[in-house]
């Protein structure tokens, strides 16, 4: 038996078949508290639109996706894929379910945004099985999202680093030092405390680049409210850890990570950039990795895009691939007029940003 579940006080009904599913994939991405939160962000404008296949007195398989209806088209897409653009996926016992899930969604004869399958997974292979049958309009591309395995011993590691990377390392230290008391915070606070270190969190992103380029978590609200949401519900169950690097006590880098299944899962970061002579968002990235290897864990999974800068650490990483299937060309055309008219308007509002603060600070002069 297949349904449709279109609302949200429904979808709870599922947490424990979501996390007895996820249990599979051990991905904290894939668990219902994250999942939950990403439709309260979401929703509204998108619609909950998860599919779920009962079969033998049980959930055997789940599909969390969200319609989305614009001005000229609609799809159907991952929910919370827009909003984090991290490795998505869907919820299955077997290869059977996981098979009886993708064909129920393709007879529905949507558009649909699959973002961030795993590469090398069986949702994959099972997909681009059923996309050769039906021939349908598919645009496909890949990502790499770094992450570095976590073996041996941190003092081993740092070795395999190159001498001019160890000995940058050591001159941004000098650096921080001559500014003030250095410190480093990695913690799992109580739930009443989140709101205060998230709050520390939001000024440090507001600093700098992310504000200017609008996804800071002050400026994109949906993204703000679901990491206020769901960082209480990570403390709730342990998996919550609040990084901070501080000078002096001042908090000056900051990151928002997941510990689940034996990794440390990077969701947020950020950095004042007042304070950018002394590279904090670097120092603390390297102290958060030497936690990782103190709490002898598996890996750490740095998600996001695979940016120069990480390779100070790693060069591995896992693929990922996005679909965007048609129904018909009709529908790709009309999303490609929305994409195109958004970009337009997005331009057109930056250009008016930018005369308005000029004008602004004249006057002020």
């Amino acid at each position: 038996m297949i349904r449709i579940i279109k609302n949200i006080q429904e979808f709870k009904t599922y947490k424990e078949d979501c996390n007895r599913l996820a249990d599979n994939f051990q991905m904290p991405l894939l668990r219902y508290e994250w999942l939950i939160n990403c439709a309260y962000a979401v929703e509204p404008p998108g619609k909950l639109f998860v599919i779920v296949v009962h079969s033998e007195g049980r959930v055997k398989a789940i599909a969390p996706l969200i319609l989305i209806k614009k001005t000229f088209t609609e799809r159907l897409e991952m929910l919370g894929s827009a909003l984090h653009n991290e490795p998505c996926g869907f919820l299955y016992e077997d290869e059977n379910s996981l098979l009886e899930l993708l064909q129920k969604i393709e007879s529905m004869k949507k558009t649909i945004f699959y973002n961030g399958i795993r590469g090398f997974s069986l949702e994959r292979a099972k997909l681009e099985n059923i996309l050769n049958q039906t021939k349908r309009l598919t645009f496909i591309n890949s990502k790499n999202v770094p992450y570095l395995p976590v073996t041996g011993t941190w003092e081993n590691f740092q070795k395999n680093i190159s001498s001019s990377r160890r000995s940058s390392l050591r001159r941004l230290l000098r650096i921080a030092g001559s500014m003030g008391k250095p410190s480093v915070e990695i913690i799992c606070p109580p739930i009443a405390s989140v709101e205060n270190y998230l709050n520390e969190i939001l000024e440090i992103e507001a600093s700098g680049w992310k504000k200017r380029m609008g996804t800071a978590m002050t400026v994109n609200k949906n993204l703000g409210e679901f990491f206020k949401g769901y960082s209480k519900e990570a403390a709730d169950l342990k998996m919550l850890r609040l990084c901070f690097f501080r000078i002096d006590g001042v908090a000056i880098a900051a990151q928002i990570g997941i510990e689940y299944s034996n990794r440390f899962w990077l969701l947020k970061i950020g950095y004042n950039e007042k304070w950018a002579r002394c590279s904090p968002g670097i120092i603390l990235m390297n102290e958060v990795i030497n936690y990782a290897f103190s709490k002898k864990l598996d890996a750490v999974e740095f998600l996001g895009s695979n940016e120069q800068w990480l390779h100070i650490w790693t060069n591995q990483f896992h693929d990922t691939v996005n679909y965007r299937i048609y129904n018909s060309p009709v529908s790709c055309i009309g999303d490609i007029t929305y994409l195109y008219s958004t970009l337009l308007f997005n331009k057109a509002h930056s250009i008016y940003a930018k005369k308005k603060n000029r004008i602004r600070d004249l006057q002020n002069v």
